[in-house]
């Protein structure tokens, strides 16, 4: 199994409305999700043109509500638009009330697109861990994103476990919460399960290598890695939709220490020592597609390749 290292994303007021739900004949669980990527010297453009379309909805009494979240990690010229949760009927009303902006966004907006992408996250409470309240809108949203090997068995094994995890969550009343969601409707590139996680801000959101860390041995635990692996090695690919030049090395040392850390940590490893933890090669690759850092953990023995 893949997963992807959470990036941050922060709330910016781009618009705000009153949201309608139409006839609950479903469940309203269902959110919208768009991912624009846009050329650094285009982001106030796009920003502005963003604005004049929401505008453009408020004039026409569009009365359900996007959220625009700018990203403050992984490449920070992207925005997430995200609405719901709401039925499959509000969304089939969705497109008659936006159509009279639709083009305002097309000819404001979209020359300033390099990329844009869309899904329908289906949350899953059953495999969530929620607050009672969560009426205040978080300024900071951690994302994490698992794309699983095909067939029904390793899609059956993932929701196993983290029925599980979520189960004991729960259970001890773990003061970090997180929403699970299954992906559908984005294509062959799109992750299979996404993970978000709210803050009020960055303390609240701990150090940055302590965040990671914690992501690693979540992930571990929900693609069930026995623990006392003895030995592995690591290897890490880290992947952008944007070409610029990175170096490698400012990637290599926070990742490396995390991993061994969570390795350890969670009960994989006894030691993240040299006779126990070997950090390979850590490569650095331009993907279309959201950024994400994959690792590949192999034991240091006789069993089989993980992934």
């Amino acid at each position: 199994m893949k997963f992807s290292i959470s990036r941050a994303v922060s709330a910016i007021a781009l618009f705000a409305a009153i949201c309608s739900h139409a006839s609950e004949t479903d469940k309203a669980n269902i959110s919208r999700v768009y991912v624009d990527t846009v050329a650094p010297s285009e982001q106030l453009a796009y920003e502005n043109a963003a604005l004049s379309y929401n505008r453009c909805l408020s004039e026409h009494g569009f009365r359900y509500s996007w959220t625009a979240w700018a990203h403050e990690t992984g490449p920070t010229n992207q925005y997430t638009w995200v609405t719901g949760p709401y039925t499959w009927e509000t969304f089939d009303a969705f497109g008659e009330a936006d159509a009279p902006c639709e083009d305002v966004w097309r000819k404001l907006a979209g020359p300033r697109l390099q990329l844009e992408a869309s899904v329908f996250l289906i949350e899953m409470p059953e495999l969530s861990h929620v607050a009672q309240s969560t009426d205040e809108k978080p300024a900071l949203l951690n994302v994490l994103a698992f794309t699983l090997k095909s067939g029904a068995e390793a899609n059956d094994a993932f929701v196993a476990v983290q029925a599980k995890i979520a189960a004991a969550a729960e259970k001890s009343r773990w003061p970090h919460y997180f929403r699970f969601s299954r992906v559908r409707g984005g294509g062959k590139d799109s992750p299979d399960y996404i993970v978000t996680a709210r803050y009020k801000n960055w303390a609240a959101a701990r150090r940055a290598k302590d965040a990671l860390q914690a992501q690693i041995g979540w992930s571990l635990m929900a693609a069930g890695v026995p623990r006392r692996l003895g030995a592995v090695s690591v290897e890490a690919r880290l992947t952008f939709p944007v070409r610029r030049k990175r170096d490698e090395g400012n990637f290599r040392t926070p990742v490396e220490k995390a991993t061994g850390d969570a390795l350890v940590a969670g009960g994989w490893l006894e030691d993240d020592d040299p006779e126990h933890f070997r950090f390979g090669s850590l490569t650095v690759e331009r993907e279309v597609g959201p950024a994400k850092t994959v690792l590949l953990i192999s034991p240091l023995s006789a069993s089989p390749e993980r992934e």
